[in-house]
């Protein structure tokens, strides 16, 4: 045997090895700094791009298992999957428990997936010298350095550079597995964490392995048992991660995927039904991720191949990558749209296209010299330049910078430390950001974090009980499309009631603002900030005694005493104690008396709420139970019962009852409710409209009033349930003096097929007040905003040509007849007399009081009072306060009084 031996050639095989490995490991060290160097230097402020609130989110999940013991966003509870990355969030818990943070693991992320990237493309490349795959390898580094977008979502922190890499790594291993018939443990653990990269990654690799083991079994080298076996063990690590989420979590899609309405089984429906719509939207989204990833790449390398033959393995191998492209290509046709920028989730079609294009490209450096083949190269080179000029694109703006998110949390920090608010509980939908540190609880109006909430949200009438009465943040913040979508919520005059705004921004005035929402809004609730207010006095004598069990737990019985001593009490008189207390559930944890405080409170709740909420955090379906109570809870509120017969019977005002359906309002005031005999179109709206005395409305859901149709809401976000047959449907407004009651149904296209009218009266006010936020900061062309305190929407319009203030008042409607007006506002100590006027846009001047000098209430504090008679009735009109001079004044407060 030793005869046999060739010494030389065994020197020479090693040298080449090592050589190997060296040419490896260089190509993967010059793609990852050549990327990561220029390719992002391209951008004007590369840490726009570094650390995305969104890849965040995960690493809170990892944070609060362990500084609280399960996996969720806050403290406090609940159990939350928000992220769709199984791998990322175990990479996140092993960072976090080396102590590496975000920042740190992010950019060891990205540059060691870059690495591995470069070592793929010189791997692929085999067959060729060393150094003509290193050009290949330059190749793919100019290509990358200049996709923008790809470039972005790598090095974003989420998840995007684990699926750039292991996706295509597992196309290698795979087709290694076709050539070699063999499972390696390395093969079984790089198909298995490309499986989990994202929850969805399934979708590409189940059929990319049936097509392995297809091809494996057609070569007669393996029987169909062992390829049976073959298959098990490259998915035992995704059916080990489906089987512990599933056991963890109680289901097998997270919870982004319901905040998202992702539905496959909805989306595969809407494809095999054909419809237009969702079809030409897909397109739009299919367009978009092949267009801004370059998966036209592929196009001249496949013209390359008609030109060669390639080898039964490189066929394989090249059919597998195309089946992946298909697959990437059917993606947003099964899973459709989802937030941010929808090319993100397509990113990894990008390495799959150099790779097809770099085995294309290797066949030109084994040709002989053959003219027709060599005319062949400037064609490929001149189509790949051609297409490379398309990967120019303006990249999706994303948030944010590390110094921007610090500023943004310690913002909300200093109004808590300012008002002694312990675990501050944060409305927002950035959830990455505010539970990233820790500080605060979260109800998470993205519903990534708060899966209860993204339940609840399919009813609005129950959204604005539930966000309003039951949770209540300390703090909310809402801005753009997220102000929007809870436009209901936000623009209810009890929001003002509730909550004082720290901050707003409105692009509209105030009247056509009941159709809108603000741009940005920054409010602190009014129970915790006033020092006076008696649940803030209960939860700073919390505070005071947290290391004292027995004092905490008489605190807590004295307050559900006094509950229980009130008679027919609702919900909303319960509930500023499981918010207060709520925020300790860590502190009661440590010193074992959450039991008896959750035996406390279920005293005055026998729904279940306080068992639901404060045991969230090892109930992996609270968030399903607590949607089921939120109803009961929403009933007893308004109509004082949690059963609809005895609701409809002693507590509630049959205002219709049609043929079709039947209407009833809550003597409560402030509910409604729809009978219908059938289920109505999901497509479909329903309006109400209230016609009051004096109207100070804000649209809730299906109102209208004469100048208005909100017909935004469609019938699925007013579905109740079901009792006795008939369809309930929900609704919640918050009006006076109500004169007359109009219900219309319509179609998707908006169609009245059915309209209800009726008179009635009730609650009759004649005096109504509003305040204004006591503050005004003047910004760009003379504008400045003016927002309510309490139910008065106001807009400060600076006009500096003619140097004049007009306030716009609130919009509602004043009947004919006698009034007594006064304006409250605040100012320096100067003599300019004052004039005061409602105007309104289609009649001028109503009502008008000329140079009459105010009365002084106190520093720097002014009243004006006049009275005005109305002849008919006035609506859409505006209070103006003029005077000459640069100073303005600060209106604090208008009371109209009816004479």
């Amino acid at each position: 045997m030793l005869k046999n031996l060739n010494f030389n050639t065994f020197l020479s095989k090693i040298k080449e090895r090592k050589l190997y490995y060296l040419f490896l490991f260089f190509s993967g060290l010059f793609f990852a700094f050549s990327v990561h160097h220029w390719g992002y230097q391209l951008f004007t402020d590369p840490k726009i791009y570094s650390y995305v609130d969104d890849g965040m989110i995960t690493y809170s999940h990892a944070k609060n298992l362990y500084e609280y013991g399960f996996i969720g966003v806050s403290p406090s509870g609940g159990i939350v999957e928000g992220y769709s990355t199984p791998f990322l969030f175990i990479n996140h818990v092993i960072a976090y428990g080396l102590g590496i943070s975000y920042q740190q693991y992010t950019d060891f992320q990205t540059y060691i997936s870059l690495f591995f990237l470069g070592c793929l493309f010189f791997y692929i490349s085999e067959g060729i010298s060393f150094w003509a795959r290193g050009v290949l390898v330059g190749f793919s580094v100019f290509i990358f350095c200049n996709s923008q977008i790809f470039l972005e979502w790598h090095g974003s922190g989420m998840e995007n550079a684990l699926t750039n890499l292991f996706i295509p790594w597992a196309i290698v291993v795979l087709y290694n597995y076709i050539k070699t018939n063999k499972v390696t443990i390395v093969g079984i653990i790089v198909v298995g964490l490309a499986s989990i990269t994202r929850v969805d990654s399934l979708y590409y690799i189940v059929p990319l392995l049936f097509i392995s083991l297809l091809f494996v079994y057609k070569q007669g080298n393996s029987t169909f048992k062992n390829i049976g076996i073959d298959g098990v063990k490259f998915m035992s690590i995704p059916i080990f991660s489906l089987v512990t989420r599933y056991i963890y979590f109680s289901h097998i899609f997270p919870d982004s995927s319901r905040a998202q309405e992702i539905s496959i089984g909805k989306q595969l429906y809407l494809l095999f039904t054909l419809d237009t719509s969702y079809i030409k939207s897909s397109m739009n989204l299919l367009q978009s991720i092949f267009y801004v990833n370059a998966a036209y790449l592929i196009i001249p390398a496949l013209v390359l191949f008609a030109f060669v033959k390639l080898s039964d393995n490189e066929n394989a191998f090249i059919f597998l990558l195309l089946i992946a492209t298909v697959l990437i290509f059917f993606h947003p046709f099964i899973f459709h749209a989802s937030r941010l920028d929808p090319s993100r989730y397509g990113s990894q079609v990008l390495p799959i296209a150099i790779m097809v294009v770099i085995i294309a490209a290797k066949q030109i450096f084994v040709w002989s010299y053959d003219l027709k083949k060599i005319l062949i190269i400037p064609a490929f080179v001149m189509t790949s330049l051609v297409t490379f000029k398309q990967l120019s694109h303006e990249p999706y703006y994303i948030c944010c910078n590390m110094d921007w998110i610090d500023a943004f949390t310690a913002r909300f920090k200093g109004w808590a430390d300012e008002n002694r608010i312990y675990r501050a509980t944060i409305s927002n939908p950035d959830l990455g950001i505010v539970s990233y540190k820790k500080w605060y609880n979260i109800v998470d109006l993205g519903c990534l974090g708060s899966p209860d909430l993204g339940l609840i949200n399919t009813n609005r009438a129950l959204q604005g009980f539930y966000l309003g009465q039951l949770r209540r943040p300390d703090f909310i913040q809402a801005h753009s499309e997220w102000a929007q979508m809870y436009r209901h919520f936000l623009n209810h005059p009890d929001f003002f009631n509730y909550y004082k705004p720290n901050e707003v921004n409105y692009s509209q005035v105030s009247k056509d603002r009941l159709q809108g929402a603000p741009e940005m809004i920054y409010a602190s609730a009014r129970e915790i900030i006033d020092v006076n207010n008696p649940v803030k006095k209960f939860d700073l004598s919390l505070q005071d005694n947290l290391k004292n069990p027995d004092v905490l737990l008489k605190l807590i019985n004295e307050q559900v005493a006094l509950v229980l001593n009130k008679q027919n009490y609702k919900p909303s008189d319960w509930a500023y104690i499981s918010r207060q207390v709520f925020r300790y559930v860590p502190e009661f944890r440590k010193l074992n008396i959450l039991d008896k405080v959750v035996e406390t409170l279920s005293k005055i709740d026998d729904n279940g709420y306080h068992k639901t909420l404060f045991y969230s955090y090892k109930n992996s379906r609270w968030d399903e139970n607590m949607f089921e109570i939120t109803k009961q809870l929403w009933l007893k509120e308004y109509f004082q019962t949690t059963d609809f017969n005895n609701a409809l019977k002693d507590n509630a005002i049959k205002i219709f009852d049609a043929n079709d359906y039947q209407l009833y309002i809550s003597k409560n005031n402030g509910a409604g409710i729809i009978f219908s005999k059938k289920k109505l179109d999901e497509d479909a709206n329903i309006f109400v409209r209230f016609m009051p005395k004096q109207e100070r409305l804000i649209p809730a859901p299906w109102v209208i009033t004469d100048k208005y149709e909100y017909n935004m809401n469609a019938i699925k976000e007013a579905y109740f349930g079901e009792h006795d047959g008939l369809y309930v449907y929900s609704f919640y407004y918050t009006t006076h003096d109500i004169m007359d009651i109009k219900v219309a149904l319509s179609t998707k296209d908006g169609e009245v097929i059915n309209i209800q009218h009726s008179n009635y009266l009730i609650n009759p006010q004649d005096s109504l007040s509003y305040n204004l936020l006591n503050n005004h900061t003047e910004t760009g062309n003379h504008k400045t905003n003016y927002y309510s305190d309490d139910s008065f929407n106001g807009y400060l319009e600076v006009n500096a040509s003619t140097d004049k203030y007009a306030l716009y008042g609130p919009y509602i409607r004043m009947k004919a007849g006698n009034y007594k007006i006064k304006l409250n506002y605040l100012a320096d100590d100067y003599t300019d007399k004052f004039y005061a006027d409602i105007f309104s846009s289609e009649k001028g001047i109503i009502a008008q009081n000329d140079g009459f000098k105010p009365a002084q209430l106190g520093d720097k504090k002014w009243q004006i009072v006049y009275n005005v008679s109305l002849k008919e009735d006035v609506e859409n009109f505006e209070f103006r306060v003029k005077y000459k001079g640069e100073k303005m004044a600060s209106l604090e407060k208008v009371t109209i009084i009816r004479q």
